[in-house]
């Protein structure tokens, strides 16, 4: 799930994609590298689920990463939503 937001854009992310886990350090990365803040987490079917807030155009990078994945995964689809800017966040944690 990719809940992202800047200065009132936010969005949820889930990319869904099964089998083992890099995903979520992948995210990390990712994150990091683009400069959102955020979490991410694994969740119990498989799918990774997170939240990112950032500049706008950061966020639309960040997707993109999500979108593409690891090379160890198969992401069969990345679904975000608007949400509340989260205040005071500093980074993006895993």
């Amino acid at each position: 799930m990719c809940k992202a937001s800047t200065s009132g854009n936010s969005h949820h992310y889930t990319p869904h994609t099964p089998t083992n886990n890099p995903r979520s350090s992948f995210t990390v990365k990712q994150a990091n590298k683009v400069g959102v803040t955020g979490y991410v987490k694994n969740a119990s079917d498989g799918s990774v689920q997170g939240e990112a807030q950032g500049e706008e155009s950061s966020l639309k990078q960040f997707v993109e990463h999500l979108n593409k994945g690891p090379s160890a995964a198969d992401v069969n689809k990345v679904e975000t939503s608007d949400i509340e800017p989260k205040q005071g966040e500093s980074g993006f944690s895993q």
